[in-house]
């Protein structure tokens, strides 16, 4: 049939024309053509196409041009877009978003290599990464197409680098292998710095009321992870919320959400830490008559409390009240971040009730004592010691220091509470003097005596070492008295005390504390006999060197030389010059005072000469 309408079953009904009176008509006969060229990169080519009709009303001829494709590769980036943001705009932050880039299909069957470069202001690694599966790309990188290969598939990442650089662009760029610029596709990345830019880190509450406000860059949907109960949404969609937590270091990470992806793009991190520094108190409790309650005050620098009956301090955050009568307290706060504020407390105090006290609880014990059960003269109630629950006083798993017991018993209409200190001891004894080494003539009194000082109670106990043996204990028997005291007293020496040692044991808390030895020494020259002192005398004196000793006595064996203070030194042998005289010999003696003791038969006399 010729050009005056269609046939039935005809191909290709969008080509027919629907006009009746144009007898132009292309039916079953369409098909399609392809046709390739090989090109060179910016050449300029024009197409002719010749078409040939028989000029019949049967069959008309005609050419429609479809599509002209080139085997230059194009990316195709489906990043996500907001509603609040311009086309091939993304906010910095975004997760993750599908990148490709895809070859047309007339390159089908031949392998290509091409190369992608990034330029713009936005810095690889630090502002986006790309990866291909799990592989971090670096720019340039190369894409290898193989025969039949048409799209690689990456995953762009927009990073938030927490830089004040506001909004930056990113380019990709496709060039051939000679260099040439095939394809280049560019985004702008909008800044999210200015998200809490004007937020501080640190944040002081003053009042209870006090919050702080944040809001989040402009986007389709919003959420926030932080603790819950931490904030509160001031917007229907929560883009504005209020902090209203009292934990600090408070995380605080914004999700934001762009287009049909909700709330999970975008995550914006701000670390935070809160303050409470508002005046607070507590220990309104009614206590019962005779017992105390510990008022409680938190949230400023110095705190002063008024009137001062009762309390146990009017300048410290914690004092225990202890008021015979029902008193309110006002209490001053200041700080220097914040504005003074006052508050006030009623300590309500109900009459009637016996007081109870603590049962076999001393003030102090040492750190290895035994275990102590804790008890009151009032029967039920509850302890705590250093605030935690307990039945027992331990001072070795408490340790050295000063901790509160607690006990606490609820009457009919108040709380009986009462409070005790003790104070552990770590047993510590330190000798602060020494005693001294003693040298003393016969039959005198001698004493020894230590000074030390401990954080408790000393024991002492003095003893003594005769010879070679071990250290005894002393009792306070004749000669020996104070044998428990700093000062050991020996009421009279014989010539058997001379080289004994003394010592002092000082204990605190069951740890012993050993003094220096100290030794005595009795002076043997104290028995000299006087009558043969008279008879026996010694020139020159003072002497250089040579001494003379005259005398009537026929028997001076030997003479023995000490030092002024009765050291012995040695011996020497005097030289019988005639019948009533000696020469002695004090060349190998040092200038200086020294005292000879000269023994005739069982007796000895004590003579000084100087040598100078």
């Amino acid at each position: 049939p010729g050009g005056q309408g269609c046939p039935s079953g005809s191909s290709n009904p969008q080509y027919h024309n629907k006009n009746a009176d144009n007898l132009t008509v292309f039916d079953q006969r369409t098909k399609g053509l392809f046709a390739k060229l090989p090109v060179t990169p910016l050449a300029t080519y024009k197409l002719r196409l010749i078409v040939g009709d028989r000029g019949d009303r049967i069959f008309d001829t005609g050419v429609f041009i479809e599509k002209v494709n080139t085997n230059i590769p194009a990316f195709n980036a489906d990043i996500v877009q907001s509603t609040k943001l311009n086309k091939n705009e993304v906010l910095e932050g975004t997760e993750t978003t599908a990148f490709s880039i895809n070859r047309p299909w007339i390159s089908q069957g031949t392998a290509e290599t091409f190369t992608v470069e990034a330029v713009g202001t936005a810095t690889p690694q630090a502002d986006f990464e790309l990866y291909e599966g799990t592989t971090l790309l670096t720019f340039p990188y190369t894409v290898n197409f193989s025969a039949n290969e048409l799209l690689k598939t990456y995953t762009l990442k927009i990073k938030n680098d927490v830089t004040a650089e506001n909004t930056e662009d990113f380019t990709f760029n496709i060039k051939s292998l000679g260099g040439i610029v095939q394809h280049t596709v560019s985004y702008k990345i909008m800044g999210a710095d200015t998200f809490f830019q004007n937020t501080p880190t640190n944040f002081t509450r003053c009042t209870p009321e006090q919050v702080l406000e944040f809001e989040a860059p402009l986007a389709d949907s919003y959420a926030w992870d932080a603790p819950a109960g931490s904030y509160t949404c001031l917007t229907p969609d929560c883009r504005k919320i209020s902090i209203n937590a009292q934990a600090q270091p408070l995380t605080l990470v914004a999700k934001l959400g762009f287009g049909t992806i909700t709330a999970a793009n975008s995550s914006i991190v701000q670390n935070i830490t809160i303050q409470p520094n508002y005046l607070q108190v507590a220990g309104n409790t009614p206590i019962c008559e005779g017992t105390s309650i510990r008022l409680t005050a938190s949230g400023r620098d110095t705190y002063q409390w008024s009137p001062a009956i009762g309390l146990s301090c009017t300048n410290c955050p914690n004092p225990i009240a202890s008021p015979t009568t029902t008193t309110t307290y006002a209490l001053s706060g200041t700080s220097t971040s914040c504005a003074n504020s006052t508050m006030s407390v009623q300590v309500q105090v109900v009459s009637g009730v016996p007081a109870p006290t603590f049962v076999g609880l001393n003030d102090s014990y040492c750190i290895n004592s035994a275990e102590v059960a804790l008890a009151t003269t009032s029967a039920g109630g509850t302890f705590t010691v250093n605030g935690q629950n307990a039945t027992a006083f331990s001072p070795t798993a408490l340790g050295a220091g000063t901790h509160t017991i607690t006990y606490q018993k609820q009457e009919a209409t108040c709380l009986r509470v009462i409070n005790k200190s003790v104070t552990v001891i770590q047993g510590e004894a330190t000798i602060n003097t020494q005693p001294n080494s003693q040298f003393i003539d016969l039959n005198n009194g001698v004493t020894f005596t230590v000074a030390a000082t401990g954080n408790t109670t000393l024991a002492y106990q003095w003893q003594e070492k005769v010879g070679t043996a071990s250290f005894v204990n002393l009792v306070n028997t004749a000669p020996y008295s104070g044998v428990n005291t700093p000062t050991l007293s020996i009421a009279s020496v014989n010539m058997t005390f001379n080289s004994r040692q003394y010592r002092c044991v000082l204990t605190a808390c069951a740890t012993a504390v050993n003094s220096n030895p100290a030794t005595l020494d009795v002076n043997p020259l104290s028995l000299a006999s006087a009558t043969l002192d008279a008879q026996i005398t010694l020139s020159p004196n003072p002497t250089k060197d040579k001494v003379w000793l005259k005398t009537k006595q026929n028997a001076v064996a030997e003479i023995e030389v000490y030092t002024s203070e009765g050291k012995f030194l040695s011996k020497i042998t005097p030289e019988r010059i005639n019948a009533e005289q000696y020469e002695l010999s004090l060349a190998k003696f040092n200038k200086g005072t020294y005292l000879l003791k000269v023994m005739v038969g069982k007796e000895f006399t004590i003579k000084r000469i100087v040598k100078e």
